[in-house]
């Protein structure tokens, strides 16, 4: 995220990178150890557990770590759209393309918003939402149907449905103003 509103202790738009930055210096501060990979396997052997660490993209080497104890602490998992063209998404993501309905909500009061589901299910953050701004338009990118029921909320509510699937946004330099 490129700014951060309403995170306590933080001042009004700082950068995302800051928050990381001063997280990690924070945590090195205490006599933690960092290691940039990927786990990429875990075997539980006995009573411990060895864990294969794959380090960097390219020219990869691998580590073993050996632990009585693991926590997975995999943070949340964004679940962004099915695009054929990634880069179009990821020039809006952090800037107007937000995937956290409680970090973000101040960006939406009153303005147009696009709520994009993967089932009916994700879709429910619409109702929500529509505390902050009437202005929304629901997308299921062609990708499941809608209930009798659910169309019915959404019509109630004054929003709008579109279910073809998504070509790329439109805008310019981070500004999205359009699908």
């Amino acid at each position: 995220m490129e700014e951060l509103h309403n995170y306590l202790g933080l001042a009004p738009n700082t950068p995302g990178r800051t928050l990381l930055k001063n997280g990690k210096d924070h945590y090195l501060s205490l006599g933690g150890d960092l290691l940039n990979g990927y786990v990429d396997e875990v075997v539980e052997e006995g009573d411990i557990f060895i864990v294969r660490v794959k380090v960097a993209r390219q020219d990869s080497i691998y580590a073993e770590f050996r632990t009585k104890y693991l926590i997975a602490a995999s943070g949340i998992i964004n679940n962004l759209l099915f695009l054929d063209d990634t880069q179009d998404m990821y020039e809006y993501a952090a800037y107007k393309l937000h995937v956290c309905f409680i970090c973000d909500i101040y960006e939406m009061v009153n303005k147009k918003v696009g709520v994009f589901g993967r089932n009916q299910p994700s879709l429910e953050v619409a109702f929500s939402l529509g505390w902050f701004s009437p202005h929304i338009t629901l997308f299921t990118e062609d990708m499941f149907d809608v209930s009798s029921q659910f169309r019915q909320r959404i019509e109630d509510c004054g929003y709008q449905l579109v279910e073809d699937s998504i070509d790329k946004f439109l805008g310019e330099n981070h500004h999205m103003n359009g699908v």
